[in-house]
């Protein structure tokens, strides 16, 4: 991807994060659609999220389901829950997720990360691929150039023109799996080799740990991991508390906006989520406003911190009112339903995949929920 066109593409998201979203109001909501022929960018986000058109230009998208077909002339970023990736994409595909499924012909590079991300057979890739997964990678198809890969589970079908290096606990290299260059995998045990697979250059094999030394490692950071997820919901009552103190009626607003208008909430803080990063890099690239990223970047981690809470104040809400009693005026019991909406919510992401989905979408409806007040106001006092 050419220098212009990445700053261009980072230009134009930074511009969407500081608040000319409303360029783009036909492509938010709940259920977004995109088909026919579409001769601009597209920056997409809602629940679920389908972009299934001949793009000439780029498409960014996020949302808790994604999917991007037919033909892309340009790259393709998205982050999501749920990601599927088919048709042809010219250049870059970039893709965050939780379940990431890629069926298409990419024209340059792939990278892609999430909980479980899978390339099916008929996927090729012209430049190299980075992947990474807290489960399992499943590469299958060609690539021209390299792979990288770390995960727990990583199985290899595919011809690859360049070396691989790979990192997990569990390799396996299938039948007729082609490597042009060198096999180079850090895993406490050998790779699941089968025959027939060709490697043309070295096998290097760098053992990390072995399964006992692994899994003390894990009882200790599971221990401290515990200790930590204390003081960080011990940390968030006391935020919450303060918020509760200084900003009641905002606050307020918010989780109304939260409940009332969950979609447009919702697809405000996608945007936000997947754009804000692109204009922290646009920013650290220019030099000269690093200052500003730094400032920037400190901002975009208050909103996301401030959009959980949000969340959580709804739930806790939700959860007084179910047992009959409205805390909504009343500071004291509005600050024990956020005690336990927090450990609801922490149990929720828990649970594999979905919790990851769960509280990505509290983090963008959250903080979609300040901004989507915000204009209301400005509409109302204008």
């Amino acid at each position: 991807m050419s220098g212009r066109r990445f700053a261009a593409i980072a230009a134009v998201a930074a511009a969407a994060w500081i608040g000319a979203a409303s360029a783009a109001a036909d492509t938010l909501g709940r259920e977004v659609y995109r088909g026919g022929k579409i001769g601009d960018d597209i920056y997409a986000a809602g629940v679920h999220v389908v972009i299934d058109a001949e793009v000439t230009g780029d498409v960014a998208a996020a949302g808790a389901i994604v999917r991007v077909g037919r033909r892309v002339s340009g790259d393709v970023a998205v982050g999501g829950g749920v990601i599927t990736v088919s048709g042809e994409v010219a250049d870059d595909v970039r893709l965050t997720g939780g379940a990431i499924e890629v069926e298409a012909a990419i024209g340059d590079d792939l990278f892609a990360a999430g909980g479980s991300v899978e390339l099916l057979p008929t996927t090729r890739v012209g430049g190299s691929a980075m992947i990474a997964a807290i489960g399992r990678v499943a590469v299958a198809g060609d690539i021209a150039g390299g792979l990288s890969v770390a995960s727990a589970t990583i199985d290899i079908a595919s011809r690859i023109g360049g070396s691989v290096e790979a990192a997990g606990r569990r390799i396996r290299l299938f039948p007729g799996t082609v490597i042009g260059g060198d096999f180079t995998y850090f895993s406490p045990e050998p790779a699941d080799i089968a025959s027939g697979v060709v490697i043309r250059g070295k096998t290097v094999h760098r053992v990390t740990r072995s399964p006992l030394e692994m899994e003390a490692v894990r009882t200790v950071a599971g221990a401290v991991w515990f200790g930590l997820g204390l003081a960080w919901l011990a940390g968030l009552a006391l935020v919450g508390g303060l918020i509760l103190l200084v900003a009641p009626s905002a606050l307020t607003t918010a989780t109304a906006v939260f409940h009332r208008a969950f979609g447009p909430a919702l697809g405000y803080g996608a945007l936000v989520l997947f754009a804000a990063p692109l204009a922290l890099l646009f920013l650290f690239v220019t030099v000269i406003g690093i200052p500003l990223a730094l400032a920037a970047g400190a901002a975009f981690a208050v909103a996301l911190f401030l959009g959980y809470l949000t969340a959580a104040f709804w739930l806790g809400d939700r959860c007084l009112w179910l047992v009959g009693k409205s805390g909504t005026r009343h500071r004291g019991l509005r600050l024990l339903g956020l005690i336990v909406a927090l450990i609801v919510l922490k149990a929720a992401g828990a649970v594999p995949f979905l919790g990851w989905v769960v509280i990505l979408v509290a983090v963008m409806a959250g903080v979609g929920a300040w901004i989507f007040a915000a204009t209301e106001r400005a509409a109302t006092s204008a």
